[in-house]
């Protein structure tokens, strides 16, 4: 992994808000385990017809292998920090489904940088104000000018509507929070921004009404060429608990269509990485 994604413990650099419902948030490097019986493998979809987002345009895939990959793992009691298996090797068109193990606490993303070391970012970044705009009548739209301080050059603010038709402005950084994929010119898209959005109401409803909660939260993504950084945002494996303010997903999947090795890592966890080989190797 050439680029810097700096990894760890997060710390929360601005934070300008009134409140925030649920509960709080604690980032922290735990034990290392085995990951022995993490459920690695591989499944074949025969017949299945899946729509996913893509670089370019959304593809029907059939008849392609999807290998599984563990993120973490463990109980409430040990947490498991590394991928299982750590290196796939896949043909092009197949997939990768990234999941988080049945019970698994830990808090964990998936981060592929293709900058070639150009990307440096993180889980908690630092943001600016142009000069003259931190005054009460700019502050309204204060959210859209907020800019990753220097070294940081990728990373955008999480920010949420208040009860009170407020906007709290987090400083956590949305990109690695959030399923996503950025660019090589540095523009940022959010993958099925608003169905995860729609699916996260239902759980709130869900959750406030006492019934059960709907399917765990899902994206997928078909590498295009034009990437710099893929995340998949969140990946936990817990679900009996207050419905998050952000999406914690069950399953990222990703699609290889180019030969080559693609490093990515866990932005919360340092030294957990892992590679995907496609069609034997080469330059990713």
């Amino acid at each position: 992994m050439k680029a810097t994604f700096y990894r760890g413990s997060v710390t929360m650099m601005i934070l300008i808000m009134a409140s925030i419902s649920g509960p709080a948030l604690l980032f922290t490097q735990t034990a290392i385990a085995s990951i022995e019986g993490q459920g690695g493998g591989t499944t074949t979809n025969d017949t299945e017809t899946t729509t996913t987002t893509t670089g370019t345009a959304a593809p029907t895939v059939t008849d392609n292998a999807t290998q599984r990959v563990a993120v973490g793992g463990g109980n409430i009691t040990i947490s498991i920090n590394q991928f299982s298996p750590q290196t796939v090797e896949i043909q092009p068109g197949d997939s990768v489904a990234f999941f988080a193990p049945q019970d698994s606490f830990e808090v964990h993303n998936v981060i592929f940088d293709l900058s070639n070391g150009t990307t440096i970012s993180g889980i908690g970044v630092p943001f600016t104000l142009p000069p003259g705009q931190f005054s009460i009548e700019a502050f309204t739209d204060v959210a859209e000018e907020l800019l990753p301080a220097s070294p940081y050059n990728l990373g955008e603010p999480i920010i949420q509507n208040m009860p009170n038709d407020t906007q709290a402005i987090i400083g956590f950084n949305k990109v690695a929070f959030y399923p996503a994929v950025v660019d090589q010119n540095g523009n940022v898209v959010y993958l099925e921004e608003e169905e995860l959005s729609n699916q996260m109401i239902q759980m709130q409803q869900a959750f406030e009404q006492g019934t059960p909660m709907p399917s765990p939260l899902s994206a997928s993504y078909t590498m295009g060429g034009t990437e710099s950084v893929v995340s998949s945002g969140i990946v936990l494996g817990v679900n009996e608990f207050r419905p998050p303010q952000f999406p914690f997903l069950h399953n990222f999947t990703v699609t290889f269509n180019e030969p080559g090795t693609y490093d990515y890592l866990c932005a919360f966890h340092p030294g957990m990485s892992g590679q995907v080989v496609v069609g034997g190797g080469g330059g990713g």
